[in-house]
């Protein structure tokens, strides 16, 4: 693999504001370093229990990669597991698809790299790549993509430009100086800052004590900061996979009032949270689900329902 390939990919999809002929272009320049025959992009639907292909890319790939797939009855409309720890796999189609029906065409047959691109509450969405084996993605390679995309990527969390620590379109112009992202964490201050910055925003947020924990659940009150506003997400994110037994609530104080919630169910089961986001108004997916502003005389019932939702679980 070459190793300048994540900041050409970065180029090629920056230039198009559609999904297709992004997907096209990062195809083009996949190609000149690994052999992908076909490349597509799904999201979950889950109110319909739904997976649907959004765009395709390479020769015979709506064929093989377009269409909608239903998700089993018995299973969860749900990121699988397995990309939630590993965000890039490689997997079988037929035994994949077995174990987490829908994710995958219904045509999609052999070898496939899996990657995971969004886990939010209200979208999760794969990236499917054909023609690729496992060896063609290094332990290592994957590990430095993946912090420098989550160094970049926590750059966009925030409720206002203000919150960011540097416009993305500016990130953007300064990290395309580098045709080798090696030479860019290395060289590019901006990086080492932003990575710093999600580090220091996750240990303001563990230093705050819970507002309420017992054995089913726990829930977490931030002040209204810039960095809370960032790591509201991420922060939830990081309990839930640390402490898989429980659910999560993490809640931001909002400056006219109210909070700001994200909650996450407990990772043994992973279902429960969308129900109890919209009892309160909110939204999202069984696993993770978030509320936009939740009364300040709803905390105590919010969290008697939280402490509650899983009892039985």
């Amino acid at each position: 693999m070459r190793e300048s390939l994540p900041l050409e990919l970065w180029r090629a999809v920056g230039s198009h504001d559609e999904l297709q002929p992004a997907l096209q272009a990062a195809l083009a320049v996949v190609r000149l370093s690994l052999p992908v025959a076909l490349a597509a992009i799904r999201v979950l639907v889950p109110q319909h229990r739904l997976w649907e292909t959004v765009a395709v890319a390479g020769d015979g790939a709506g064929g093989v990669f377009g269409g909608v797939d239903r998700v089993a009855d018995d299973s969860k409309p749900n990121l699988p597991e397995l990309l939630r720890r590993e965000r890039i796999s490689c997997v079988d189609a037929r035994s994949f698809a077995r174990d987490h029906p829908g994710v995958l065409p219904h045509a999609a047959r052999g070898t496939v790299v899996l990657g995971a691109i969004a886990d939010e509450p209200r979208l999760a969405g794969v990236l499917l790549l054909a023609g690729l084996d496992a060896q063609a993605l290094a332990p290592a390679a994957r590990d430095q993509m993946r912090m420098l995309g989550e160094t970049v990527n926590y750059n966009a969390y925030g409720d206002s430009e203000a919150d960011v620590r540097i416009h993305p379109a500016a990130l953007y112009r300064w990290l395309a100086h580098y045709a080798d992202p090696f030479e860019a964490m290395a060289q590019a201050s901006i990086v080492r800052e932003l990575d710093a910055l999600r580090r220091d925003d996750l240990l303001h947020a563990r230093e705050v004590p819970p507002r309420h924990r017992d054995d089913r659940c726990m829930a977490v009150v931030l002040p209204d900061a810039a960095w809370s506003r960032r790591v509201l997400g991420p922060f939830a994110n990081e309990l839930a996979l640390r402490d898989p037994q429980r659910a999560h609530a993490v809640l931001k104080r909002l400056p006219d009032g109210g909070y700001a919630v994200s909650v996450r169910a407990p990772q043994t089961t992973l279902r429960g949270a969308a129900d109890l986001a919209r009892e309160f108004g909110g939204g999202g997916r069984a696993a993770a689900a978030g509320i936009d502003r939740l009364p300040e005389d709803e905390l105590p019932r919010f969290i008697a329902r939280l402490a509650a939702a899983w009892r039985s679980g």
